[in-house]
């Protein structure tokens, strides 16, 4: 009997269905056989599901017969005397590796998340290079496997530019005044401060920069490469599966006889990252940078809610960036004290700022607000009304927690940029803004918090995540319980 697999977008609207079934192959061992049925634009779901049941059937027909393959089982039926069973199967020849990828890109730009397509685009785009003229049946095990070794020791490498010549010189040499550069470069004028203090910019400001100032791009830019950490486990990992869905595309569409990937065997570090101590703040550093929020003030003199709120709630909850600017007023509950956590908003430069589900299915969760944050959040939910009826009126789009002067939904940047300026503030070390979520973390272990609760809370999978992630919190944990047990005997 086969079993349905579906396999869902991040809508959670189905976009195909996965088929499994046991046969024997030719020795009489156990052989778990696979194929998978497309959903495409047109088909309604009652149609879908038709077409799921009869090829479910065709599959299970083809396999009591010695077919392990959908496709060779139809292409029999059809009466296609060159491919009428498997061993005379004849391979197709011809088809590329950017061939296969771009129908298979084509095909997520339509069915999957941004992410995704944008994740899988990178990838391709890495791989195209090296396997992109050849064959898809010409490309072995051994030269994959080099490959992702390769990519195992790679390193980050970043590219950045800077402005040679003085800005305001060059302004004044055009006389042009600082608003009207900015608009004329559509630039915000925060990124006119950084220029203007030497700061490292992208490739594209600094394309506008120099289209706005009437310079020489390659004379007046300084191009920096930083190399940065070798690629992470999990990142090889994405890699890997990303590359072997192209194989499983060349080979449902009959490219291929065999995925090379299948089984392929290459030793790898473990795939969850560990957190150093010296990403995150210790209980001495966390009480100053939440006194110091607590009475930050903006320029007006008000107290600055935005800006504190956005560092606070990752340092007393552990949520993610995303989480953090895709909070709505809507989700929370100030009488149960809850907040809800079911989407977040992410930047992707093909795409800009969209909103989309959370990380993962297990990352949607429901918690509980510490009662002084709670409160904070009372207050913010009071100047937040004021802003939107007396300040923003029209112009608010939506009801995100974090908006910006004019009641646009904040920019991605923003809050790091706000957490790399109060750090020195506050005379404490450099984390980034995912270091206040290791904080809140590290913090919950040492209030002997339980793996599970603590797993729950900040939405990880399972507890194993947890535990691998923050080994070195655990084991200390772990040390401390054996001395109050020996301090029981003695």
């Amino acid at each position: 009997m086969a079993t349905l697999i579906e396999n869902r977008n991040g809508k959670g609207q189905v976009i195909s269905t996965r088929i499994q079934a046991y046969s024997k192959d030719e020795r009489g061992n156990r052989k778990l056989c696979t194929a998978t049925v497309k959903k495409y634009d047109g088909l309604s779901a009652s149609e879908y599901k038709k077409l799921v049941a009869k090829k479910a059937l065709l599959f299970e027909e083809g396999l009591s017969k010695g077919f392990f393959k959908l496709k060779d089982y139809e292409a029999h039926l059809a009466g296609d005397n060159e491919e009428t069973h498997p061993a005379e199967r004849k391979k197709k020849s011809g088809t590329t590796f950017s061939e296969v990828a771009s129908d298979l890109l084509n095909y997520f730009l339509q069915q999957k998340t941004k992410a995704y397509y944008s994740r899988s685009k990178k990838v391709i785009e890495y791989f195209a290079p090296i396997f992109g003229d050849m064959e898809i049946r010409s490309i072995t095990k051994k030269m994959i496997k080099d490959e992702i070794r390769k990519l195992q020791s790679k390193k980050d490498v970043r590219t950045y530019y800077r402005l040679i010549p003085d800005i305001k010189t060059l302004l004044s040499k055009l006389k042009l005044t600082q608003v009207q550069f900015c608009e004329k470069a559509g630039i915000h004028p925060r990124t006119y401060a950084e220029i203007q203090d030497g700061k490292r910019i992208l490739i594209g400001t600094a394309q506008k920069v120099c289209k706005a100032l009437s310079i020489d791009f390659d004379k007046s830019i300084k191009k920096e490469i930083i190399e940065g950490n070798s690629y992470r486990p999990a990142t090889v990992a994405s890699y890997r599966r990303i590359l072997s869905r192209v194989f499983s595309e060349a080979e449902e569409n009959g490219y291929i006889s065999e995925n090379p990937m299948t089984n392929l065997r290459i030793a790898k570090d473990d795939s969850v990252q560990k957190v150093s101590k010296a990403k995150i703040l210790n209980k001495t550093e966390v009480k100053v940078l939440n006194d110091y929020l607590l009475n930050l003030k903006s320029n007006d003199g008000n107290r600055d809610y935005v800006k504190s709120l956005s560092i606070l709630i990752p340092l007393h909850m552990g949520l993610r960036l995303g989480e953090v600017l895709g909070l709505k007023w809507s989700r929370i509950d100030f009488a149960t004290k809850k907040l809800t956590v079911n989407n977040t908003r992410q930047y992707i430069t093909e795409f800009g700022t969209f909103e989309k589900g959370t990380k993962s299915k297990d990352s949607e969760r429901t918690i509980t607000i510490p009662d002084i944050l709670l409160e904070q959040l009372r207050e913010f939910k009071r100047w937040w009304d004021y802003q939107a009826s007396e300040v923003w009126g029209d112009l608010r789009n939506g009801d995100y927690l974090f908006m910006n002067w004019c009641g646009k939904p904040l920019s991605m940047g923003v809050p790091t940029r706000w957490l790399n300026q109060i750090l020195p503030d506050c005379n404490l070390k450099h984390i980034t803004y995912h270091g206040l979520r290791h904080t809140n973390v590290s913090l919950q272990i040492i209030a002997k918090i339980p793996i599970k609760t603590i797993s729950a809370r900040i939405g990880h999978k399972d507890c194993n995540i947890t535990l691998k992630t923050y080994a070195h919190l655990v084991e200390e944990d772990e040390i401390e319980a054996a001395e109050i047990i020996n301090n029981i005997f003695l």
